[in-house]
């Protein structure tokens, strides 16, 4: 049997926290059935203390770690959990820390209505215009916000959980991204080397999927923002060895340093040379779109939103959008009178 991560320890653990040196807990709202919706920021220097949004002082690369998108893999919470008290553990003990280079987004349960219920998959594919939730609209606006503010997001580590399987740790997933395909082929490499030098057992030869996961957080957030993301399976449950709980959350700890250690590499600086192109790419679409009109985006989705700036056609100039726009104006009008 697997230990349960549930939501009532879960807040419990968030509130421990949150009192705690370097973090700040950026509190969301709550779900659909009363839970807080959290993102645990470890940063130095970084936002203020209440969960107000502050562009960090520097430009440390920036890895966003989440779990529980399928809310009833609970090994991954524990993982997240495990990289968390890791790095803070660190700064207590030495001062010097991961936190010296890196900022950290941590997120160890995304769906905690899906975790009360025994849900399997109840809003991982809901990052998608006409489909968001309270919950997924919650996330989208904190990334919107952190990113607007000036911070960085540099990649996006997903957490799962499998169920038999024969090792501790899989990459088994990242976007079918032909910029940086060599790039993606170095961090699986490195994730591989890392969990067999800290004495787990990885996949053998075994190449991930090469999906867009556009529906999805991680998907959505790529797509509009620019940053990598990779899918990774944690199983405390191996047929070879079973692990402890401090085990399985020392492996979430080599995990997330080890994707930090990637961003250092040349293969990670050139992955965020790329997402820096997409995010001036996106500033320009929202200028051209958003920046110089009328719109109203006041209550509409965050997701919503953003993919509305990928789905518009390309333009070159002002007033080939502004012709644009009135065509959409003109449409929705003839639409209203022939619906009268």
């Amino acid at each position: 049997m697997k230990v349960p991560y549930v939501p009532s320890y879960h807040a419990k653990w968030v509130n421990s926290v949150r009192r705690r040196a370097n973090v700040t807990v950026h509190d969301l709202g709550r779900s659909v059935r009363g839970h807080t919706l959290s993102v645990i920021e470890l940063s130095k220097g970084g936002t203020t203390s209440g969960g107000s949004f502050v562009a960090s002082a520097d430009s440390k690369p920036c890895l966003l770690i989440y779990a529980r998108e399928h809310a009833d893999e609970h090994d991954s919470s524990w993982a997240v959990e495990g990289f968390v008290e890791s790095v803070l553990a660190e700064v207590d003990r030495d001062g010097a820390s991961l936190l010296d280079r890196f900022t950290i987004l941590a997120i160890p349960l995304m769906d905690p209505d899906g975790a009360a219920e025994g849900a399997h998959d109840s809003i991982m594919n809901a990052f998608r215009i006409g489909a968001s939730t309270v919950e997924t609209d919650a996330y989208a606006r904190f990334l919107q916000q952190w990113v607007d503010d000036g911070n960085r997001l540099d990649l996006i580590v997903n957490i799962h959980n499998p169920g038999v399987a024969g090792w501790h740790a899989k990459v088994v997933a990242h976007p079918s991204d032909a910029e940086r395909q060599q790039e993606y082929a170095h961090l699986k490499a490195r994730l591989d080397r890392d969990c067999v030098d800290a004495g787990f057992i990885a996949a053998e030869r075994q190449q991930p999927e090469l999906i867009d996961a556009q529906y999805r957080m991680c998907g959505w957030a790529s797509r509009v923002f620019g940053p990598g993301y990779v899918g990774v399976e944690v199983n405390s449950r191996s047929s070879k060895q079973h692990l402890t709980l401090d085990e399985l959350r020392r492996l979430g700890d080599v995990i997330g340093r080890s994707c930090c250690r990637f961003l250092e590499t040349a293969s990670g600086r050139r992955m965020t040379e790329i997402t820096e192109s997409r995010l001036v790419e996106r500033k320009r679409r929202w200028a051209f779109y958003y920046g110089r009109t009328d719109s109203d985006l006041e209550g509409r989705s965050a997701i919503d939103v953003e993919m509305g700036l990928l789905l518009n056609p390309e333009v070159d100039d002002w007033e080939g959008t502004t012709r644009f726009k009135d065509f959409e104006r003109q449409f929705a009008q003839l639409s209203e009178n022939s619906a009268n």
